[in-house]
């Protein structure tokens, strides 16, 4: 198993699988892109899969309602090749999934309160 850790800004707001959903599983998986450039200046897009029990609905929602485009995030987790034939030529592919296990957001930064100044 190889595990990694990427730090960087998510591409676009994280989703349901809706074909998840709509299977009937007993999960639901949150899809997001996160963009890094890490390692030697060399950047890349990684698209991170996040497997949530449907019984831990407010984890999803904060999770959904807090990772939205250009947010920063480090994820932690473990890479799997899946492979797959290709519907159309029939061809054998792989697929590098990056499975999170788990994740850190920055800290909010406090806005320091001004005084008005009188005019």
């Amino acid at each position: 198993m190889i595990n990694f850790q990427i730090c960087g800004n998510l591409g676009k707001d994280a989703l349901l699988n809706q074909n998840i959903e709509d299977s009937g599983s007993e999960s639901s998986l949150i899809e997001f892109p996160v963009y890094s450039n890490q390692y030697k200046g060399e950047s890349g897009c990684y698209n991170m899969q996040l497997w949530c029990r449907k019984t831990n609905d407010k984890k999803i929602k904060l999770i959904l309602e807090s990772f939205k485009s250009g947010t920063q995030v480090t994820c932690f987790g473990r890479i799997e090749q899946e492979k797959y034939q290709d519907k159309n030529t029939g061809d054998n592919r792989t697929k590098t999934k990056f499975i999170v296990s788990s994740f850190e957001l920055p800290p909010l930064k406090k806005v320091p309160e001004v005084e008005a100044l009188p005019f």
